[in-house]
């Protein structure tokens, strides 16, 4: 998604996002931490520019193109240090020891996992006593746009998050997480906000990813969106357009 590729675009909103992530996990000194379904590895590079007194932080995802552009982004930016690693792997089956991190991240991944509470024990497991892992899934069905015509929007937001194979998975995320072993599971709710349609905003990005998926789909509606699209343009150069995202997030402690 959008969120996991924003340094390049210097994109502010999902830097302020992951800020704000970073601070809910309360992340210190010292800190070994996990990045579960990493992709290319902006989260960790950014959480590295923050947090310069980590000990470590280390990525996992099963992409291995992915994990390249990860590993040589991260030496091009801190050279070849100890103090990160990313791998490809499979994050129901993590090749670390128990008890081996102080945070886990797990961010918008559990969608793609055909056994979610197999990943989620697997956190839990490699957590410390008292670390915590801060699962987040976005519930895309809460995206709003304006302008447009309502009923078609919605037809396309709605579309969109079925094409993926659980769009809403967010609005179940705090009972899978309480159904792991976790001794206390905090819900939170992070609202990402636009009132501007550009390249580097996320509500750009997610409007060309909708634009792309839907007309694979069904060709006839590239017309349309592409109009619709040039209405958020137009309505973003006098100030009235508006996008906003719900992020449904779950503090679990161990």
């Amino acid at each position: 998604m959008a969120q996991e590729c924003f340094l390049a675009l210097d994109m502010k909103d999902i830097k302020d996002q992951w800020a704000y992530y970073f601070l809910k996990a309360a992340i210190g000194p010292n800190q070994r931490i996990l990045d579960i379904g990493c992709n290319r590895g902006d989260a960790i590079r950014y959480l590295l520019r923050l947090y310069p007194d980590l000990k470590a932080v280390e990525g996992i995802d099963p992409d291995e193109v992915a994990i390249l552009e990860a590993r040589q982004a991260l030496e091009q930016e801190f050279g070849n240090s100890a103090r990160f690693s990313v791998q490809t792997g499979d994050g129901t089956k993590l090749p670390y020891a128990d008890n081996s991190f102080d945070r886990v991240f797990c961010v918008d991944v559990l969608e793609w996992v055909a056994k979610p509470q197999c990943l989620l024990a697997e956190a839990h497991r490699v957590l410390k006593p008292g670390g915590h892992a801060l699962v987040i899934h976005s519930d895309f069905d809460t995206q709003v746009y304006w302008p447009g015509d309502i009923n078609a929007v919605r037809a396309w937001v709605h579309r969109f998050t079925d094409i993926g194979p659980d769009g809403c998975l967010g609005r179940r995320l705090l009972g899978l997480c309480r159904s792991a072993s976790f001794s206390s599971v905090e819900p939170f709710v992070y609202c990402l906000v636009n009132d501007a349609f550009t390249e580097n905003s996320y509500s750009y990005q997610m409007a060309m990813m909708m634009k792309d998926w839907l007309i694979r789909r069904e060709s006839t509606w590239k017309e349309p969106i592409e109009r619709w699209h040039q209405e958020l343009t137009e309505a973003s150069a006098v100030g009235s357009f508006f996008y906003s995202i719900n992020r449904n997030l779950c503090l679990c402690t161990k």
